[in-house]
């Protein structure tokens, strides 16, 4: 056994000190929230933003205290434990998950270093109820890396399975999406009324496409290119059909082409994209079901065939 008695007081103060990063992300995001709601209240009343001279330094420290808390929280969170390709590459999984919130990284980091510690601590207490394992210090040290490895990697392991479900999703939805954005542009509609009743309409069918095209209109309203507000549909959902759809949107807005003629030709080739791709789907179920058939009912066929046979064999042979 290579773990002594003061190895669960060090379980305890790594976990400790997990929940105490999860918790300053959360004062971090808390403190400023209220700065925001602060400074908005402030710009509404005359004058209010003047300090009197006595709280002052009080106001000055406060400042302070919170400048020393967002660095900390930002060093503890993300900002500096991730290099910046691996964060680059963090915040474009979290975005086609749909987490877009300024913490979400900070959460991110937080749950694969608390999944990490969790994973440690159950690799250590199956250590300590196995003698087999508790006997071999290198099959112990072994089973404690592993755990931790896997445990850090369940997060983006359960964050791409978001992303993909929710990428499928917007790809499933998408055709339906533009038959109702035709029906609404050939009714006189605008491009930017046009995705606004498109992604009221969908809301309750198909949320996370209807949440796409609300990021996008609110994008199309504050940026001054609308070229770059589509780009960053595209971007955001890393999806091959969204890109085709925001080249059409671009296409239109660029050369002038009537927006509900292109977005019928979009729609039937997408169409028929997901018609080719559920012939190619069910030419594999052949090839697929003849390994669960080998592997599976063959085993048992030949057995209930051939076992009367072996044993009756077996029993004339046998002396």
């Amino acid at each position: 056994m290579i773990w002594g008695g003061d190895l669960t007081w060090l379980v305890a103060a790594v976990v400790g000190g997990s929940l105490a990063v999860v918790a300053v992300g959360r004062m971090d995001a808390w403190m400023r929230d209220r700065e925001a709601v602060r400074s908005r209240a402030l710009a509404q009343v005359p004058g209010a933003g003047q300090p009197d001279l006595g709280g002052r330094a009080v106001r000055r420290l406060v400042g302070e205290v919170r400048g020393v808390l967002d660095e900390a929280a930002a060093a503890i969170g993300a900002h500096r434990w991730l290099r910046p390709q691996e964060r680059a590459k963090a915040l474009s999984v979290l975005e086609r998950a749909g987490f877009r919130s300024r913490a979400a990284i900070v959460r991110y980091t937080a749950a694969k270093l608390i999944s990490a510690v969790a994973a440690c601590g159950a690799a250590i207490l199956l250590g300590q109820a196995n003698p087999d394992v508790a006997t071999h210090a290198a099959v112990e040290v072994a089973l404690v890396l592993g755990a931790a490895f896997a445990g850090g990697l369940l997060p983006e392991i359960v964050v791409g399975f978001v992303a993909r479900r929710r990428g499928r999703a917007i790809a499933t939805a998408l055709p339906d999406a533009l038959d109702l954005m035709i029906i609404v542009a050939n009714s006189g509609q605008s491009l930017d009324m046009s995705l606004d009743r498109v992604a009221r309409e969908m809301a309750s069918s198909a949320p996370a496409l209807s949440d796409e095209l609300q990021v996008t209109m609110s994008e199309l309203r504050v940026l001054a290119n609308r070229r770059e507000a589509l780009e960053n549909l595209a971007r955001r959902t890393g999806l091959r059909a969204v890109r085709s759809f925001t080249a059409t949107l671009i296409q239109t807005i660029q050369y002038g082409t009537p927006l509900s003629q292109a977005l019928k030709v979009l729609a039937d080739e997408m169409r028929q994209t997901r018609l080719l791709e559920l012939e190619e789907q069910a030419g594999r179920l052949p090839a697929i079901l003849s390994v669960v058939l080998m592997t599976l009912i063959m085993p048992s066929l030949f057995i209930v065939t051939g076992g009367p046979a072996v044993l009756t064999l077996m029993q004339s042979f046998a002396p």
